[in-house]
């Protein structure tokens, strides 16, 4: 019999305000991929549109076997997914690492998470979103030639990411449409001076710093208004002092808070339908185990 393996990635939440493209963070909600040997790719609870091999679980997998030139071993995956689609919660960079991953327990290679990180920045194009899915906690990275550098930072354990998740998707494509082609010198250091504090503020959980830091001038202020109903939320935070950012490239908006706002946020009224996850920091990454056998 085939041994069975679990592969579990937290979601993730990119740029953090003004680190856009470079900051990400690990969030304690997963998606989670189970993968058995098999003579053919065969999908379990996976929904029509992704059961076949265009599935970036299985891109992630091929491009370990074109890495090594080694030949494809198919498998059958069934998906447990909690992470929601197209809603700036890195969906789509689980499937990326956790299909990676896979690949590499399919040809029994020890897990090496450069090589990880250097074939999922290929996939996605940027690593705001992978680097944290793979490694857990607050991550920044860059780019230098095909290599991908990230560094993990501590982030205090008492902050709770409340996600405010829409009924409605945003595409990355929308979302990066609607940017500026140029920014000026201002706009660019406004963004940079707070992106190279949000680290530390995130450790020492200064909300005063955080509710600051976190605005930015490079893509908030043009992706907002394709989210419907953003201002209710923003007026909330800027009345209550949070730090407040869109969650990746939306739909999704990500408010900080030291106790539970749950009852606030419901007393909003809101037209679309809104789900309020009170979401912590993960800090482990990707996780895998064999669970049969």
């Amino acid at each position: 019999m085939n041994k069975k393996y679990k592969i579990k990635v937290p979601a993730t939440s990119a740029n953090l305000g003004p680190g856009f493209d470079c900051l990400g963070i690990a969030l304690n909600l997963y998606n989670e991929f189970i993968i058995e040997k098999n003579d053919e790719y065969i999908f379990i609870n996976v929904v029509n549109e992704f059961a076949n091999e265009e599935n970036l679980f299985i891109q992630g997998a091929k491009k370990v076997y074109e890495y090594y030139n080694s030949e494809e071993i198919k498998f059958s995956l069934e998906i447990i997914e909690n992470v929601p689609i197209c809603r700036g919660l890195g969906s789509s960079a689980t499937c990326i690492i956790g299909g990676i991953v896979g690949g590499f327990i399919m040809l029994g290679k020890e897990i090496d998470k450069t090589v990880v990180l250097k074939l999922a920045n290929v996939l996605e194009g940027h690593p705001d979103n992978v680097a944290p899915a793979l490694l857990g906690g607050l991550v920044a990275s860059f780019i230098s030639g095909e290599n991908v550098y990230s560094y993990k930072y501590q982030v205090n354990e008492k902050i709770i990411f409340n996600a405010l998740i829409p009924d409605f998707q945003i595409r990355t494509s929308l979302a990066r449409s609607v940017l500026p082609k140029s920014l000026d010198y201002k706009s660019v250091v406004y963004s940079m001076s707070r992106a190279i504090n949000i680290p530390k503020l995130l450790e020492t959980g200064d909300f005063i710093g955080l509710y600051a830091a976190l605005n930015d001038k490079i893509h908030q202020p043009y992706r907002l208004p394709l989210i419907h109903e953003s201002d209710k939320f923003i007026e909330f935070a800027n009345k209550e002092k949070l730090p407040f950012v869109i969650s990746g490239s939306g739909s999704t908006l990500l408010m900080l808070s030291k106790k539970s706002i749950k009852e606030s946020l419901d007393s909003i009224k809101v037209s679309n339908k809104w789900q309020y996850l009170e979401l912590k920091i993960d800090t482990l990454g990707t996780q895998w185990e064999v669970i049969n056998g």
